[in-house]
């Protein structure tokens, strides 16, 4: 039954696949077009942010497309009363959305290359399969993220909100910690989109000098061009699988009825509220103007509003609020301690 299912979604979908090949393809060979020099009649520019210009499209509108089925309770009951189990369902759902990635971003990156064989003699093309492989690997880590993200949320506005906190939660946690207590890191490393910009970065390097250093220009640079990049992406793999391992658990719990609900998972905004809110005022808290901070603590009751689809908030949580200011408050002291000690 699933392969059946499997084929039927893949037929139902191949005129989507088609259409977004065709404008993923027609996107790149235009611009790649606009990009040759008319006087060499070579392509200086590796175009590697044209290529990842497609594949972020693609895994951040797959998940919307294939998973808004989820948010409204009338398709749920449709979806699940199918003579195919929850869990064989979302995971035919997520096969079908990796080749709806692979496919068109496959096409359109061979199409590229085609044309930068002829134009781009100047460069050093062989690195082009190398970082097709790479940001594959990559996109369907985040392509996982997202819609493990997506499925937290019971409405299509939730779900898109939980996809925006999922990217910067951890810059606001782990990041946030290693900015207070100066340990040389970026705190962007800690979104998986980082991935995206490090690889163009690298491979940009590679293909228009045939070289890239790593570590030659002190400790800044061999942390910069190494540790920081082992780690963000780590944390992209480890959440593609985590997301896939965590889908599992909850399709077997997962009820039609929750569809259009408030969203309670607590790895929504049950969750992230607070990381958000907790973690960037503590960072904030390090010398970063008062707006700033006001900012941020009127975002967090935006969020709360939108989660509890009231701008009537309850003693409670108006109450979870202020302790999420104070934790942020303690946290940042505590920390200033420990640094000024350290520094004695």
């Amino acid at each position: 039954m699933r392969t059946k299912y499997f084929l039927y979604e893949l037929k139902s979908h191949f005129s989507r696949i088609v259409v977004m090949s065709v404008f993923a393809s027609a996107i790149v060979v235009i611009n790649i077009l606009s990009e040759i020099d008319r006087t060499s009649g070579y392509l200086r520019n590796s175009v590697l942010g044209l290529f990842l210009f497609v594949l972020i499209v693609l895994t951040l509108f797959i998940p919307i497309i294939n998973f808004s089925f989820t948010k409204t309770r009338r398709s749920t009951d449709e979806f699940y009363s199918l003579p195919i189990s929850k869990m064989n369902l979302i995971f035919v759902k997520g096969a079908v959305s990796v080749l709806e990635v692979v496919i068109p971003y496959t096409l359109s990156f061979f199409l590229g290359y085609i044309l930068i064989l002829l134009y781009g003699s100047e460069l050093y093309n062989g690195y082009y399969l190398l970082f097709y492989l790479a940001s594959l690997l990559v996109g369907i880590s985040i392509l996982f993220y997202m819609i493990f993200l997506y499925m937290q949320g019971n409405t299509l506005l939730d779900g898109l909100i939980i996809m925006g906190m999922g990217t910067l939660v951890f810059v606001a946690t782990i990041g946030s910690i290693l900015f207070i207590l100066n340990i040389n890191f970026e705190m962007i490393i800690f979104t998986p989109f980082y991935c995206y910009y490090h690889l163009s970065q690298l491979f940009s390097s590679l293909i228009e000098t045939g070289t890239y250093h790593i570590g030659t220009i002190g400790t800044y640079s061999y942390v910069n061009n190494l540790i920081e990049p082992i780690i963000s992406y780590s944390l992209t793999f480890l959440l593609g699988s985590g997301s896939v391992i965590l889908l599992y658990f909850q399709t077997k719990k997962s009820k039609a009825e929750e569809a259009e609900d408030l969203s309670t998972s607590w790895f929504g905004y049950k969750t992230m509220i607070p990381m958000l809110m907790i973690g960037f005022l503590v960072s904030a808290f390090e010398g970063v103007a008062f707006i700033v901070h006001a900012f941020i603590i009127i975002l967090a009751i935006i969020m709360t509003m939108i989660e509890h689809r009231s701008y009537k908030l309850s003693w409670k949580t108006w109450g979870r609020l202020g302790l999420y200011l104070l934790a942020s408050i303690v946290i940042s002291i505590v920390f200033y301690l420990f640094t000024y000690n350290q520094s004695m």
